[in-house]
């Protein structure tokens, strides 16, 4: 992958999570949920067409909870494939 669309995918994934602010710092400060997102946008820079995840929620607050529901159901209308386990 060219490294510009790299760092633009980066962008918007981040972005997406509100993580843009933390992107320059080292992960060991972030929370939980915060290395949860970025799990999961390192998983989606590549742009999958099929994502299989084990109970991505764990331990996300609220507002985290539904951004990761909105995406994988955006995921599925632009036709990547979820697998995922404990999502309701």
């Amino acid at each position: 992958m060219d490294m510009d669309v790299a760092h633009d995918r980066a962008k918007k994934i981040l972005g997406f999570f509100d993580l843009n602010d933390f992107a320059d710092e080292l992960i060991g400060g972030y929370s939980h949920g915060m290395k949860q997102k970025l799990i999961i946008s390192g998983a989606l820079i590549h742009n999958p067409k099929v994502l299989i995840v084990d109970e991505p929620l764990v331990r996300l607050d609220p507002k985290g909870a539904r951004q990761v529901k909105q995406l994988f159901q955006d995921l599925c209308v632009e036709g990547t494939t979820n697998f995922c386990q404990h999502i309701r």
